[in-house]
């Protein structure tokens, strides 16, 4: 008995890459619209069938501007240049509809 290994064609894994990002996209804009329903309701933790969902305050922190610091201290171009350091490059993947 042969056994037969069915690989998956560029277009294939393109369109199926296409569609769970799409479906992503519209489970996240789903997800961020109930959860701030429950966020209505107030801090407390709410109870479904399955599943319970806790809604709590964070509270606010400081955030710094280096960048801003950095540029009213007017560094040098030699103290920029010593701390900087050239993060690797990479391949991604992005997937759109093509135009019909």
């Amino acid at each position: 008995m042969s056994e037969i290994i069915l690989t998956p064609t560029v277009a294939a894994l393109s369109d199926e890459l296409g569609l769970i990002t799409a479906e992503i996209k519209r489970l996240t804009a789903q997800k961020e619209n109930i959860s701030a329903e429950l966020k209505l309701l107030g801090a407390g933790l709410y109870f479904g069938h399955t599943h319970k969902t806790l809604v709590y305050y964070t509270k606010a922190q400081a955030v710094v501007n280096w960048k801003a610091v950095a540029e009213h201290m007017k560094p040098s171009r030699q103290l920029i240049t010593a701390h900087t350091s050239e993060k690797a490059g990479f391949l991604s993947a992005k997937p759109s509809l093509i135009d019909a």
